[in-house]
């Protein structure tokens, strides 16, 4: 069973599986929950000459007491600064989301009124020096929750989509809306509620009871967005399409929620996931992950690229090289201080792009020649670029931090594919099976049992050091106490007996039993 992991609420989603549903909504209509409206302002003369190098990325600065602003740093280091204008009053915390088109040249941002009853959303297109306003409020008695709010930029810069969620007192989810905002227009031009027929209905969600928007992206004619479960242990789930024109919602994919990338164009999707079938280590899913996986929009399914990878607190794959690649980090060390970047390509050829340290916050960003990691120090946040010629990653910007700065990398060039390319081969989990064979994994230094019996009520017949290699003979059984998956081994000594295949630890399965080609 896969399970994407739900640590971090970033942007991340499969693409669209465009069957047709059982049921559709009525034809959407614009919201009068939300009004917008435009003002202009003077804009300094800017040298733009910084927007024009190999690649650049925004940087989202907040320090208490001051406005906030953009930083667009450019692969040379060079640094202009944007601030983002709004007529809100300076004393309402700037939430901490901001998203940025494929040009670079709109920013999305939002405000949170004190009390959070009431989201004030701004579109800053820099070209043009005009700001666009979109105000959502909460229902009455409910509020604004300000880590489950998406936007999104449509590839031409002509409009916005939003996902908001609502709380009853801070605890309890009390419904979400979708949101599509024309900026030609500067009108909420449709709009979907948790109330909507083809959610509550076609796909047994409760009204706003359960679930939570955690990440939108908007295409032409459609919306895509993905549903966190409120209250349970979940760690994944399907992804939904709604159509503007019809109003029908679609299944979409089952991409991992945590920061995923997508690649402009081709639709697919890379991500870091979990999933129980590879695992070789004792793996943590909401915070390891050990397989990297692409949501193929031709196959329609997600493909696992890559295994056997274990990585702690990774916001994102990212594409690289135009789509030819994709950077993903390793940890090195159970401590997770120690990271390696690696690239793999459409072959499944896999290259160590270098190596970082990072004793707290780390994301990773794709741009065309190669990967960005920035880095949360104590005192500053580190921008650095790891490329084929660069192994030991170059740094490209630092900036000095204090307790009162709030600072994070949220956009980079994105990798824009000029034409078709080849699918990334599907990597196929090894399944145990009698007459194959197996490692004995995930005893950290301890031994396996190896019992009498299929169950721990029965006697041990002898014990099995970490990487020992066995022979299947017999199972699968199940015991009736643990529910636990037993399988007949015989030794390299000639001893025989039986091994769980999966126990349980504390937050995840710990596989004892690793098949073996």
């Amino acid at each position: 069973m896969k399970k994407a992991a739900l640590l971090f609420l970033i942007l991340a989603l499969g693409a669209p599986v465009l069957a047709t549903p059982a049921r559709a909504s009525s034809p959407p209509t614009q919201t009068v929950g939300a009004v917008t409206r435009t003002y202009t302002f003077e804009v300094e003369a800017r040298d733009l000459s910084a927007f024009k190098t190999d690649w650049n990325v925004w940087v989202s600065k907040v320090t208490e007491g001051q406005a906030p602003a953009a930083l667009y740093i450019a692969s040379d280091g060079r640094q202009t600064e944007v601030a983002l204008p709004t007529q809100v009053a300076q004393d309402a915390p700037l939430d901490k989301l901001l998203a940025v088109s494929d040009s670079g040249m709109q920013l999305v941002y939002g405000f949170l009124s004190p009390g959070s009853a009431v989201l004030s959303l701004h579109v800053y297109d820099v070209p043009a020096g005009a700001v666009y306003v979109a105000e959502v409020a909460a229902p009455p008695g409910a509020e604004i929750n300000t880590y489950n709010i998406s936007v999104d930029v449509s590839d031409q810069g002509d409009a916005a989509a939003f996902g908001v969620s609502y709380f009853q007192a801070g605890q309890m989810p009390a419904g979400f809306d979708f949101f599509v905002w024309s900026l030609s227009g500067n009108t909420i031009t449709y709009s979907m509620s948790s109330q909507t027929p083809a959610m509550a209905q076609n796909y047994e969600i409760d009204p706003g009871q359960r679930f939570l928007p955690i990440g939108v992206y908007l295409a032409a004619g459609w919306l895509e967005f993905g549903l966190l479960p409120w209250g349970t242990e979940a760690f994944g789930g399907d992804s939904f399409v709604w159509v503007f024109d019809t109003g029908a919602v679609y299944r979409g994919g089952t991409g991992g929620y945590l920061g995923g990338a997508r690649l402009r164009v081709t639709g697919e999707h890379a991500y870091v996931s979990y999933d129980d079938a590879y695992t070789s280590c004792q793996c943590q899913p909401m915070m390891e992950f050990n397989v990297l996986e692409v949501y193929d929009p031709t196959a329609q399914r997600s493909l696992t690229i890559y295994n056997e990878m274990v990585v702690s607190l990774a916001h994102r794959a990212a594409w690289i090289e135009d789509g030819a690649r994709i950077a993903f980090v390793k940890s090195d060390e159970a401590s997770y201080t120690k990271y390696a970047l690696y690239a793999l390509d459409r072959a499944g050829v896999v290259e160590a792009l270098g190596a970082f340290e990072s004793e707290g916050m780390y994301t990773i960003q794709g741009v065309s020649g190669g990967a960005l990691i920035s880095i949360w120090k104590p005192d500053a946040l580190e921008l650095y670029h790891f490329a084929g010629d660069s192994p030991g990653g170059r740094l490209v910007w630092r900036m000095p931090l204090t307790e009162a700065d709030s600072v994070g990398v949220v956009w980079a060039t994105p990798a824009k594919p000029a034409g078709a390319l080849p699918a990334f081969p599907e990597v196929e989990p090894v399944l145990l099976a009698v007459g194959g064979r197996a490692t004995i994994n995930s005893t950290g230094g301890d031994t396996v049992n190896v019992r009498a019996g299929a169950g721990t009520n029965y006697d041990v017949v002898t014990k099995l050091p970490e990487g020992a290699v066995v022979d299947i003979t017999g199972g699968p059984a199940q015991d009736q106490v643990n529910y636990y998956t037993w399988w007949q081994v015989r030794s390299a000594g000639g001893q025989t007996g039986w091994v769980a295949e999966v126990i349980w630890g504390d937050y995840a399965g710990i596989r004892l039993l690793v098949p073996t080609p």
